[in-house]
This record gives C-alpha cells, structure tokens and sequence, in this order.
C-alpha cells in the first residue's frame, strides 16, 4: 500500500531534524531522590518534570500529601477521560503511577488536574506548562536514532506518553502549543509507519518477538495496549483534522490489526474478574481487522458492532470527505456524478448514524431484558458490575457519536458551499445564495439539541457549536422576517429541511427576528461545557 501523500515521509522527517533540535528545551536540573518541592500540587509535579525524575516514587518517597494529590489527579483521569480515550490500563494504573516513566505519569496527572475544573488557577497554569514540556521533549525523544531499530522492543510507555500529549491538545487554544503539536503529531504517525506498528504481520510477529509466555492477563494487555494506541491516534487525527480543517494523516485502511476487546474487559479490577469477563469477552472481535470497518462487511456486523466501533468508522469518512471535494474541480460541483457521490458519502454517514440510533434503542431502560442488550451492558462493565455505570457509559459515547456524526454533517455542507478547508464567514455571500443552506441550518439545530441533552467533556463541542453559530448567522442575517408575530404549528424535527416555509423548534421561530436568540442558545451551549478553555 503507498503512503498517503498528506503524511511526512522519511525525507521530509529528517529535513526537520535541525529544526527539532533547535527548539528550546527545558532543561533537566540534578537533585537527590527525596527531592524538595515548593507545592504540593501541580507546582510540585512540574518541578519534579523539569528535574527529570525517573519516577513519582523516586522523588516522593516521604511525601504523603503530594502522593494523596497524585491519587485524586489519577482518580479525575479515570473517571473523567478514560471512557473516551482509554489508553492506559485503568485496573493497575493506581498502583504503577508511581514507577511507570515520570513523563508518562505527569501526562495523566495533568489531564486529570485539568478535568477538576478547580478553582485555583495555579492548578490550569502549571497543567499547561507541563504540557508544553512534553511537547517539546517528545519531539526530541521521537527523533532518536535507536528508536528505528528493529531489534529493540516498540517503546510502549513513550507512546502512551506522546498519545495523551497530543490528546490533550485537543483541548489547548494556543497557537504556539498547537504548532507544536502539529509537528509531533506529523512525527509520531511517521514513526508508527516507519516501525511497521500498523503493518498487522510485523505487529504480530513483534508481539510474538517480545511479549511471550502463557500468562493470559499480561500477553493481552501487552497486545490491548498497542492495538489501543493504534485506534485512538486514528481516533485523535481525525478529531484533530476535523477542528483544524486538515486533511487527515492517518487513514483507517492502513491498519491492520484486529479490533480491540471490549471496554468491559480492559477494566477489569482483579484477576478473578478478568478471569470471568475474559469467558464472556466475544473473542471474534479481534478476527476482524479495523481497516475492515470502512466497508461494513458482514464479519463486522456478525462480531456485534460496539459504539467505538461506529466512532472509528465515522472518523474514516473525514478522509472521503477530502478526497472527493479535492478532486473535483469546482466548475464540476453541479454535475450527476459529483451529485452521486455526495449522496454516497452522506448515506454512508447516515447508515453509521443508525448504528447509533439502533444502540440506543437497545440501551433503552424498556429493552434491558433482551440479549442484545445484554451484549451490550456486559462489554460496557468497569469496575463493578452495575447495570446503571453501564448503561451511562453507553449513552456517553453514543453522544459522541452523534456530536461526530454532527461535525462531519457540517462540515461536509462548509466545504462543499466553501470549498474544502474553508470556513462560513468568509464565504457569507456563497452561503447566501446555496441551496443547501437550510439543510445545513437544521443539522446545526439538531446538533445544538444533541449538545444541551448533557454536559460533556468531548473536545469537538466548542468547536462543532462555533460552526454552529457562523452556519446560523449566515443563514438568517439576510433573510426577512416570516413570522410577523404570527405563531405556527410546530413542525416534526425529522422534516425540518423538506419543509419550503419557515420553521419553529420548541415553540420558537428560527428566524432573523429570534437571531439572537438562537446565537445566546449557542454561546450558552458552550459555556455550560464541563471543561476549562485557556
């Protein structure tokens, strides 16, 4: 398979070499192992990152109060970030926080320091210095020669690390922060490539390689904890792409690994519970490779589609979304085929949309005694067996599948009225005269409805719901007003965009006299998130 054009190849890596070595870096400061720290909070952990501590158990050995702050930092990771983005294993992640690398550990720290929300604003600053260290160390680590041997073992650790840098960038808004994690995340999905990790035999022989024995609990985190890497750094460049109006770098064809187990058994707390879920876990997931999701293909319908099955498959038609609107020349936008395959790419997003729908419907309190729906409350169990924790996480992620759903819908309608990597308000006067202008305004209702359903710490809603407002905004400004004070019968939200006339959503008009009205709807919508912003 050729490399996509859109990603660094080797050349091109060593090219920034100098330019990598050249960034300022922090630099490591010597001490002795019960090393002082002025805070016991994040102040202190970042001390502890610049002095370039081996481990947290190293530099705290009689610091009890840093330790117990460590705890509730790893505690908000847990149950604040894993659901999304479970990479590491969460069952033993308390007890390794403290010997696994410091750079690791300071990662998770700073992202469970940032979900607290805490009103002491030290705890936001040091959480953003921190990360910055990261980035720029991580380029310099990726760089490394020996990284490229094939003798050595794939740096596991180091991995995890640049994941949870980069993921957390999602969530970052400055520019110089966000230019380096562009660069690192350029440079790591080279390296993947490069290693073969995405090469489905190179991965196998490698775990065979490295990761023997007969131990079951250790050979599958081993091999979880790669595949894992592999789905969510697809996962975060497609959400990276999609809120920075990129073309994807990593395509899901590429990888050629079989599917992830279920999120019920990646969390299990003891081995007398792994022992048990690991019966129950549907071992055919992992015969279907995760290039095959593009195609909904029988083997992964047959294997029980779970909700970050749907999530991966959604983020797979980013790349489609680019490759038709690039190739087509813009004075072909009218033609049958570009109508064709428009209507492809959005029944293909439709189809995944009712996945969504199809586990919800499952997950419904009223069809809990069925087998489908066990399926589906068995794979999604963590710590304990609660059907109610289940069921949650459940409704968590469809949410933000539909928020994804969402996303690509509009930006779909941008790039296409636009043109690709376009925004709305720039364009207002294309916008304007576009046919497809209230279609793209009830997805941006639908969306906001979708949004205000539950606070989330999803990193896509600040920026689906800005889209939302611009979409809004350029949909109404110019328009006369309707309604004259009259009122309407409410319309079915299902046939919002087939309806000629006007329209109203829960009881009031969208229309330019409520324009402000609908625009606070929004602004609202974002302050009610559940994340700081810088």
């Amino acid at each position: 398979m050729s490399r996509p054009e859109t990603s660094l190849n080797p050349d091109l890596l060593q090219r920034n070499v100098k330019f990598l070595q050249n960034l300022t870096v922090v630099p490591s400061q010597s001490g002795t192992s019960n090393f002082p720290l002025s805070s016991h909070s994040m102040g202190g952990l970042y001390e502890l990152l610049l002095a370039d501590k081996p481990s947290f158990e190293e530099a705290l050995q009689d610091c009890e109060e840093s330790k117990a702050r460590v705890r509730e930092y790893i505690d908000t990771y847990i149950k604040s970030f894993h659901l999304r983005w479970p990479v590491l294993h969460a069952p033993t992640l308390d007890n390794e926080i403290g010997t696994m690398p410091l750079s690791l550990a300071a990662a998770a720290c700073l992202i469970g320091a940032w979900f607290q929300n805490s009103a002491d604003w030290t705890e936001r600053f040091y959480s953003l210095r921190m990360h910055e260290v990261l980035l720029e160390r991580l380029l310099h680590s990726l760089i490394e020669p020996e990284l490229t041997s094939g003798e050595k073992a794939w740096p596991i650790e180091l991995f995890q690390t640049v994941l949870l840098t980069l993921v957390f960038s999602l969530y970052r808004t400055d520019k110089r922060a966000l230019s380096r994690a562009k660069l690192l995340r350029s440079t790591f999905i080279t390296l993947l490539r490069d290693l073969g990790v995405l090469d489905g035999e190179k991965f196998t022989a490698h775990l065979k390689t490295h990761y023997t024995g007969t131990y079951t609990p250790y050979t599958l985190a081993m091999r979880e904890k790669l595949k894992r890497l592999l789905v969510l750094t697809f996962q975060f460049d497609a959400f990276f792409a999609l809120i920075y109006r990129q073309p994807p770098l990593l395509h899901l064809q590429e990888i050629g690994v079989g599917l992830t187990s279920t999120f019920a058994l990646w969390n299990a707390y003891g081995l007398d519970v792994f022992a048990l879920r690991e019966l129950e876990e549907p071992h055919e997931r992992s015969k279907v490779r995760i290039s095959e999701m593009i195609g909904r293909s029988d083997s992964v319908t047959s294997s029980g589609i779970l909700v970050e099955d749907v999530l991966l498959s959604l983020c797979s038609v980013l790349q489609s979304i680019w490759a038709f609107l690039q190739a087509l020349p813009s004075s072909q936008k009218e033609n049958p085929s570009h109508t064709f395959q428009k209507a492809l790419l959005v029944q293909t997003l439709d189809d995944w949309r009712h996945e969504l729908d199809k586990i919800s419907k499952l997950a419904d309190s009223g069809n809990l005694p069925g087998s489908p729906a066990r399926y589906l409350l068995l794979a999604y169990r963590g710590e304990n067996d609660s059907m109610t924790a289940s069921l949650e996480r459940i409704n968590s992620l469809v949410q933000d599948g539909m928020i994804l759903y969402y996303h690509l819908r509009l930006t779909q309608y941008v790039f296409d009225i636009a043109g690709p990597g376009k925004g709305v308000v720039s364009h207002s006067n294309l916008w304007e005269t576009s046919k497809h202008k209230k279609e793209a305004l009830v997805c941006a209702l639908q969306m906001l409805k979708v949004v205000e359903s539950k606070a989330s710490f999803n990193p896509l809603i600040r920026h689906v719901l800005a889209i939302g407002v611009d979409i809004t905004k350029a949909s109404l400004s110019r328009q006369k007003c309707h309604f004259n004070g009259q009122h309407a019968v409410r319309n079915d939200t299902q046939h919002w965009s087939n309806i000629g006339d006007p329209f109203w959503v829960d009881g009031t008009p969208v229309c330019v006299c409520k324009l402000a009205f609908w625009i606070g709807r929004f602004e609202k919508a974002i302050q009610d998130q559940d994340i700081m912003v810088e």
